[in-house]
């Protein structure tokens, strides 16, 4: 079985029903940056994709990303719980 992740940027660009962020092979913001999909070749705005792996730790099901926090997932049903910085582990 599979879902996608629900990330916070992933669902601000189904409200918007368009991209709203860069992804790992663009760069710039199309909605700030006037339209224009590669008008900042050094921005690193990312949306975090939850997308490199799952892994279960501590009790708990996490989508992986390397340029952000995990997800939590819900390990029965693949739903989405959230972003989560493993409290001062991540800061």
């Amino acid at each position: 079985s599979n879902r996608i992740i629900l990330t916070k940027h992933l669902q601000e660009e189904r409200d918007a029903g368009k991209a709203l962020y860069s992804s790992a092979f663009s760069s710039g913001n199309p909605l700030r940056d006037g339209g224009r999909r590669f008008a900042l070749p050094f921005s690193l705005d990312f949306k975090n994709v939850a997308n490199t792996g799952v892994v279960e730790w501590g009790g708990k099901l996490w989508a992986l990303w390397e340029g952000g926090p995990p997800h939590r997932i819900c390990p029965e049903s693949l739903d989405t719980e959230g972003m989560d910085e493993l409290g001062c582990l991540l800061s």
